[in-house]
């Protein structure tokens, strides 16, 4: 799949998408217990383009990280999901191989380059910022 490149503007920062994996195994109902499809057939300007795969009634959910550029600091907002790990209870995400870093470096940012790493997540498993692959200069793991 190809990756279509995310930038935002806010204030004097760039705010880059870099992204992880899109999953495409789950319906609406799954995630909204009160779903109506009705009122997305009569709204269907309610979703953005390319979040609902209509051939299949399923919702594409983008697991992704972002780049904050602002000063010459760079700051990467992480999910911690990061490749290698077992998580027998979560098959998308069970032992997990993205060419995450390249990404990054097809954004011009080298790992090492990365000033803070600020982890948003919610899972019940302990989260890194992906030390197995990189390390952010001046922090221990």
């Amino acid at each position: 799949m190809a990756h279509a490149q995310v930038v935002f503007r806010v204030g004097r920062a760039t705010v880059t998408k870099v992204e992880d994996i899109v999953l495409d195994n789950f319906r609406p109902s799954q995630l909204i217990p009160d779903w109506d499809a009705t009122l997305i057939e009569h709204h269907p300007d309610w979703l953005p383009a390319g979040i609902r795969d209509g051939a299949s009634e399923r919702v594409l959910l983008s697991v992704h990280s972002w780049v904050v550029r602002e000063d010459g600091r760079i700051v990467l907002v992480d999910t911690g999901v990061g490749n290698s790990k077992s998580r027998p209870y979560a098959a998308s995400f069970d032992h997990l191989r993205t060419p995450h870093l390249e990404r990054l470096r097809a954004i011009g940012i080298e790992p090492e380059a990365v000033d803070y790493v600020l982890i948003r997540s919610k899972t019940r498993e302990p989260v890194s910022n992906r030390t197995g692959q990189y390390q952010v200069p001046g922090h221990s793991s």
